[in-house]
C-alpha cells in the first residue's frame, strides 16, 4: 500500500474512533465520570479550597503530609491552579486508563478485526485506535485545565502573565503525562478481548504496583528505582516549581511511551484476528 493510501485509511480509521468514541457507552460514560470529578473539584477550587495553604497554621500542618517540593509548588504559585495541578497529576493515571480501555479489545472481541484487515491493515487499525485514545483524553485534560486556569484568574486575582503561564505549564505536563498511560492500556488492550478486562487488570495491576513500590521502600530505601517501572515514577519531577526540571521529567514520558506501545504492537500483530 502506497504511504498516501495508508495515511488516507488512517485518517478515516481515526475519524471514526473519534465518532465512536463520544458517542459509544463506554466513551459517553468516560466523558460523563470525568465531567462529574472535575465539577466537583473545580467547584471546590473555586470558593477558595486551595487558598488555605496560604494560612500559616494550616501551611504548618500540611507540611507534615508534604514534601518541601510540594509546599514550594503552593507558596510560589497561585494556591488554585497548584491545587488543580497536583490533583490531575495524582487523577491521569486513573483517567487516562479508562479513557484508553478500549482500543483494539472490541475489534478483538467481536472479531471486527477479520472484517478491517482486507481493508486497511493491522498498523493503521492499531495506530488510529491509539491517536484515537489519546485525542479523547488529552482533549479532556486540556478543557479542564483551561477552566482550572479561568477560575484561578478570578480566585487568587495574582498577576495574570503569572498565571496563565504557569496555567500552559500544568496543562502541557498533564497532557503529556497522560499518553503514557494511553499507551500501557494499548498493551493492555491487545492483550485481552474485553474492554472491561482490560481497565480492571490495567488499573488493577497499577494499584497493586503502587502498593508494592511504597511497602518495599518502607523495608529498604533503595526500591524508589522500582517505581521507575511505570510513568509515575515522574509524578516526583513534575509536580515541582522548576520549569527547567520539570519540563526535563517531560522527555521522559517518550522511553514509556515508546515502550508500551512497541509491546502492544508485538500482541496486536500477532493476534488471532
Amino acid at each position: 500500500m502506497s504511504p498516501s493510501g495508508a495515511r488516507r485509511h488512517l485518517g478515516v480509521l481515526l475519524r471514526y474512533d473519534l465518532k465512536y468514541g463520544l458517542t459509544s457507552p463506554r466513551g459517553l460514560l468516560f466523558v460523563v465520570f470525568y465531567a462529574l470529578v472535575w465539577s466537583w473539584i473545580l467547584w471546590k477550587l473555586a470558593k477558595g479550597a486551595a487558598e488555605v495553604v496560604r494560612n500559616p497554621e494550616a501551611s504548618l500542618f500540611l507540611s507534615y503530609f508534604l514534601d518541601d517540593s510540594l509546599m514550594r509548588l503552593f507558596r510560589e504559585r497561585a494556591p488554585t491552579l497548584a491545587g488543580y495541578f497536583v490533583v490531575a497529576v495524582t487523577l491521569t493515571p486513573l483517567f487516562a486508563m479508562i479513557g484508553g480501555c478500549d482500543q483494539t479489545a472490541t475489534d478483538l472481541g467481536t472479531k471486527h478485526l477479520r472484517f478491517l484487515i482486507p481493508r486497511v491493515g493491522r498498523q493503521e487499525i492499531y495506530l488510529a485506535r491509539f491517536l484515537g485514545a489519546i485525542v479523547l483524553v488529552c482533549a479532556s485534560q486540556i478543557a479542564v485545565g483551561g477552566a482550572a486556569t479561568l477560575i484561578t484568574l478570578f480566585v487568587d486575582r495574582g498577576e495574570p502573565g503569572h498565571v496563565l503561564l504557569f496555567g500552559a505549564q500544568a496543562i502541557l505536563l498533564v497532557t503529556a503525562y497522560s499518553i503514557p498511560f494511553v499507551a500501557f492500556m494499548a498493551f493492555m488492550t491487545a492483550s485481552m478481548a474485553s474492554a472491561g478486562l482490560a481497565a480492571l487488570v490495567g488499573i488493577g495491576g497499577y494499584c497493586l504496583f503502587i502498593i508494592l513500590v511504597y511497602m518495599l521502600k518502607g523495608q529498604w530505601s533503595g526500591a524508589e528505582i522500582f517505581g521507575y517501572l511505570m510513568p509515575s515514577g515522574l509524578k516526583a519531577s513534575i509536580l515541582q516549581p522548576d520549569i527547567g526540571r520539570a519540563l526535563l521529567a517531560l522527555l521522559g514520558v517518550i522511553p514509556y511511551t515508546l515502550a508500551f506501545f512497541a509491546l502492544g504492537w508485538q500482541v496486536f500483530k500477532t493476534r488471532d484476528a
